[in-house]
């Protein structure tokens, strides 16, 4: 059995949580993902609130400290469960 790419993945997903609350960054990623039958959910949505700072010195490294940062808070906030909007 291969891995999956990440596309595939992605694919396979039913929904994303983005580690942004940028509306500017939130349509780009709608735009890029605008064929994939996926639910994209933003932090506000369901009630979640990170504050990170990003300094990390690259793109990359700010978006892995969001996303740590954001995995953290829902797992806080909803342990073992799916996360609906709203909270």
């Amino acid at each position: 059995m291969r891995p999956f790419s990440a596309l595939e993945k992605i694919r396979r997903m039913k929904e994303l949580l983005l580690a942004t609350s940028n509306p500017g960054k939130i349509q780009e990623i709608k735009a890029i993902l605008a064929g994939i039958p996926l639910r994209l959910l933003t932090p506000a949505e369901l009630g979640l609130r990170i504050s990170v700072s990003e300094d990390s010195g690259s793109y990359v490294g700010n978006a892995y400290v969001k996303g740590v940062s954001l995995r953290a808070c829902c797992r806080a906030t909803n342990p073992g469960g799916r996360l609906r909007p709203g909270g």
